[in-house]
């Protein structure tokens, strides 16, 4: 996408993130999140709850209470 100009919205990073979490590739995911915020795309409940979702997938809960500790309902995530 972004090859030719095509800038990725909230959307698209959720689906991505949210595919790479039901692969397991919580690493992966992480790393999109990570482009997500470089390019000023806050993260959602959407997107922290799809971040726990592969959290548990994989078997490391306690990773969720970072995920719960990060939204901030004003829309001032860190």
């Amino acid at each position: 996408m972004i090859l030719n100009n095509i800038t990725p919205n909230i959307y698209t990073y959720n689906i991505l993130i949210d595919a790479l979490c039901k692969e397991g590739k919580i690493k992966q995911a992480k790393n999109v999140l990570a482009m997500r915020v470089r390019a000023y795309v806050k993260p959602t409940i959407v997107t922290l709850n799809t971040l726990m979702d592969g959290y548990y997938l994989v078997n490391e809960v306690k990773k969720c209470k970072i995920c719960i500790q990060c939204y901030d309902p004003d829309g001032n995530n860190s």
